[in-house]
C-alpha cells in the first residue's frame, strides 16, 4: 500500500508498470495547482526522448482505471515495437 503524507503539496509518482523504455506513472498533483482538491495523474513516459507521450488526469482511482489499461497496454505494444 502507499502512503502519501496529507500534509505535503510535492507531488508524488509511482511507477505502475515499465516496458523496455516506456514507464507508466501515477502521479498525485500539488493541491496549488487546483482547485484544493488533489487530482491523479497518469502519464505514458518515454524514457528514450525524455518525454510524456500520453496522459490522463481524474479525481479517484475509478476514474482512472480504464486509462491506466489502455496507457499499460499501449507501453507494452510500443515497446515491442521498437525490439
Amino acid at each position: 500500500m502507499i502512503n502519501f503524507d496529507e500534509e505535503s503539496d510535492d507531488p508524488r509518482t509511482v511507477s505502475l508498470v515499465r516496458h523496455g523504455r516506456y514507464e507508466v506513472r501515477l502521479v498525485e498533483l500539488q493541491r496549488k495547482l487546483q482547485t484544493g482538491t488533489k487530482q491523479l495523474w497518469l502519464e505514458l513516459f518515454d524514457h528514450h526522448h525524455q518525454r510524456t507521450i500520453d496522459s490522463y488526469g481524474g479525481r479517484n482511482l475509478v476514474d482512472i482505471t480504464a486509462a491506466a489499461e489502455t496507457l499499460c497496454s499501449n507501453a507494452k505494444t510500443l515497446s515491442e515495437s521498437t525490439k
